[in-house]
């Protein structure tokens, strides 16, 4: 299996730090593309953090360079003003990045970067939430042309249309009251590190537009899908029709609602429908899993016994009750049901927060289940590539750099692991 997640970079590897002897990162810091000192900045908090996962994850050296230089130059200018000015809606920590490495049952292990846009309009009058430079930062990957790939932005377009926040959205929205928890950003951009080059998604949050709207969330969903399906004979309004249904039953229409799409033609992308709860108990992970009862096929049952397998496994960590680390927020339970063209029942993905939790049991802790499905090198190097990757740190002292890990199951791709982590070294 390719991408094996694994120190890399030279023929033999020997005790638990390993120094490897290519750092692509190291020699491309010292050719800086720009004067702009906050991308000088975030480059030195994030770009060796990249590069490591690149690393431990087996990517070839030529690819790491194509990643790194993809990332240093239309990324790390997209995260805006450094210090950081803007709070991100997207991580634990208000950070504007957060990077995860995604396994899967004979296949290659995929780093991901996710990002929320951000310039210097953003919380001023000229870009109250923060949309111009998802729209700039679209337009440069666009203008990359064939060698991006496919990118298509039909479906950005599409759901801009339906949920962006217009001027007069924002003059209305302006005499509301926001508050500390309250959702102020729009839009996300996630990139995924290849084979066969990047792929990229778009995320975009609901809630602005119901406050500035007056349209409750449910009916602006249905029909924004409902549109798409008509105008892309997609075939999907049965699996919309079960997740609306459920996520109004169940709670998951609030603050941090939010939906995603490839950038590919509509019909044929992904679809996701994300959403988030404070209640952490199992029996809510369960009633997610299932959509209520809805979904019963044997893949959904097989994967809810994954489901509580690594719940057990998690709930072992004595110190996951203590206070998270100052400046961190309350864990909750995340998910999202993808939504794909003619199917009419959505698959699952939930996300177990590890806000709070020993990374260093965390990591033993994914380690042994990995093994539990017969990952055997993912188990046996985990540990040590996340020491790697935060070299100057001690995980038996810190609860910060596992922020979530996420899990999902199909009859045909079988287990899908992602581990999201603290996408910083400041």
């Amino acid at each position: 299996m390719g991408h094996q997640f694994g120190p890399t970079g030279q023929e033999e590897s020997t005790g638990t730090h390993v120094q490897l002897h290519h750092k692509p990162w190291d020699i491309i810091v010292k050719y800086p593309t720009s004067s702009n000192a906050s991308e000088l900045s975030w480059w030195q908090d994030v770009g060796s953090l990249l590069g490591r996962l690149l690393q431990t994850t087996r990517y070839s050296i030529p690819q790491q360079y194509e990643y790194l230089l993809f990332a240093r130059n239309h990324i790390i200018p997209s995260l805006g003003p450094y210090p950081q000015r803007w709070p991100s809606v997207m991580t634990y920590t208000d950070l504007p990045i957060e990077m995860s490495v995604n396994f899967q049952d004979n296949q290659a292990s995929t780093v991901r970067v996710g990002i929320e846009p951000i310039c210097e309009l953003a919380g001023t009058t000229g870009d109250r939430f923060d949309q111009v430079a998802t729209e700039q930062l679209v337009a440069r990957i666009s203008a990359l042309g064939p060698g991006m790939g496919v990118f298509d932005r039909g479906l950005y377009r599409h759901f801009v249309g339906d949920f962006g926040i217009s001027e007069a959205d924002t003059t209305k929205l302006s005499q509301e009251e926001f508050g500390p928890n309250s959702v102020q950003s729009m839009y996300n951009i996630g990139f995924d590190f290849k084979d066969t080059g990047v792929a990229t998604k778009g995320y975009v949050f609901l809630r602005l537009k119901e406050r500035a709207s007056g349209i409750p969330m449910r009916r602006l969903l249905s029909e924004s899908l409902g549109r798409l399906d008509a105008m892309a004979g997609r075939g999907d309004g049965e699996a919309v029709r079960q997740i609306v249904e459920y996520m109004e039953e169940g709670g998951g229409f609030n603050e941090y609602t939010y939906l995603a799409w490839d950038f590919v033609d509509a019909s044929k992308s992904r679809v996701k429908v994300y959403g988030v709860h404070g209640d952490l108990r199992l029996e809510k992970a369960e009633e997610v899993w299932t959509m209520g009862g809805r979904l019963r096929g044997p893949a959904t049952l097989r994967g809810l016994e994954l489901v509580r397998r690594l719940w057990g496994l998690l709930k072992g960590d004595k110190l996951a009750g203590s206070q998270p680390e100052q400046g961190l927020k309350t864990g909750i339970l995340m998910w999202n049901y993808e939504i794909r063209p003619g199917c009419d029942m959505p698959v699952p993905k939930l996300y177990f927060p590890l806000l709070g939790r020993n990374d260093m049991f965390v990591a033993k802790t994914l380690a042994q289940f990995f093994q539990s499905l017969g990952w055997t090198e993912q188990a046996r190097t985990y540990v040590d590539n996340v020491q790697y990757m935060f070299s100057d740190e001690k995980l038996d002292q810190s609860s910060r750099f596992h922020a979530w890990v996420s899990l999902a199951y199909t009859d045909k791709a079988g287990v899908y692991v992602s581990v999201y982590y603290h996408s910083s070294l400041a």
